[in-house]
């Protein structure tokens, strides 16, 4: 049991891929208007062209935190169970990491 267990680690993955998604649908809204509470299959261009929703730069943000995030996490997972405080200092460098993508990054860090 207890907060080191493997499946932690899926759980906390499955927590930031939760918000990746909402971070997704949400500025898939923006981009499209919002607010008329129907999705389309996939964003196009006047020419015909598709958009790549990983384009934007808020979203490859909040990619990026997410990824720092995670990694942090898993390293905090790696470490001996006498040391905490070596544990806490990699969740605390994630979160850094996470805050320099940008001000999505930082309420990631926050929210995580």
């Amino acid at each position: 049991g207890g907060c080191n267990d493997a499946f932690s680690g899926f759980g906390f993955l499955a927590f930031l891929l939760a918000l990746l998604d909402l971070i997704l649908e949400l500025q898939a809204d923006a981009d499209m208007g919002g607010g008329t509470g129907r999705r389309r299959r996939e964003a196009s261009t006047a020419d015909g062209g598709v958009i790549n929703p990983w384009e934007s730069s808020v979203v490859q943000e909040a990619g990026v935190a997410c990824y720092s995030m995670y990694r942090g996490y898993l390293n905090a997972l790696a470490v001996e169970d006498d040391s905490p405080d070596c544990a806490k200092r990699f969740l605390c460098e994630a979160a850094e990491e996470a805050a320099q993508a940008g001000q999505l990054g930082k309420m990631i860090a926050n929210v995580a």
